[in-house]
């Protein structure tokens, strides 16, 4: 399998991020809201699928912003 070039990497990295973040904020919320359960189960792929809608192009916007803010706390090379 060839591999992407570099340029990909701004847009897979904050991807694969919220991908998987958002299966476990949503598995947890969910679990919270309902119990451990089969309506738990049920639910949560559609709350997964819409938090990480929301998540992936914030991600986007907002992942500038945090590595300029983050150059004020960090060293750099």
């Amino acid at each position: 399998m060839q591999k992407l070039p570099p340029r990909f990497n701004h847009i897979l990295v904050p991807m694969i991020l919220t991908f998987f973040m958002t299966a476990i904020v949503a598995a947890v919320s969910t679990a919270i809201a309902v119990g451990l359960n089969l309506v738990a189960l049920r639910i949560w792929p559609s709350a997964w699928m819409a938090s990480w809608a929301i998540a992936f192009p914030s991600a986007l916007l907002v992942l500038p912003f945090a590595r300029w803010l983050t150059g004020f706390v960090v060293r750099q090379k």
